[in-house]
């Protein structure tokens, strides 16, 4: 499955959850809202089977689709892509 995975900038939380999706034998892609233009994030959303969001209030920013699931994650609290912490925050989810 095709997945996108978009937070606000595509470097921490949506880049950790595409790394652990793809670990599951899915093709990833992050993305960040703050990042990447309306029609680049459409261009992604028009590829993806799946779009994962990671914090609600982010769901508005994201162009809208049928394939847009939010996987609430909150806002971005640890700094860095594939903290131990966020790690877990995922694999319980």
């Amino acid at each position: 499955m095709k997945i996108l995975c978009v937070c606000g900038e595509g470097n921490v939380r949506s880049a950790t959850l595409a790394r652990l999706l793809k670990h599951q034998g899915h093709e990833t892609l992050a993305a960040g809202v703050n990042r990447h233009s309306q029609e680049t994030l459409k261009m992604l959303g028009d590829w993806a089977d799946k779009v994962y969001v990671v914090e609600k209030e982010l769901l508005s920013q994201v162009p809208e689709s049928d394939k847009i699931e939010l996987f609430d994650l909150g806002p971005d609290i640890w700094g860095e892509a594939m903290h131990p912490d966020l790690v877990k925050k995922i694999e319980e989810k």
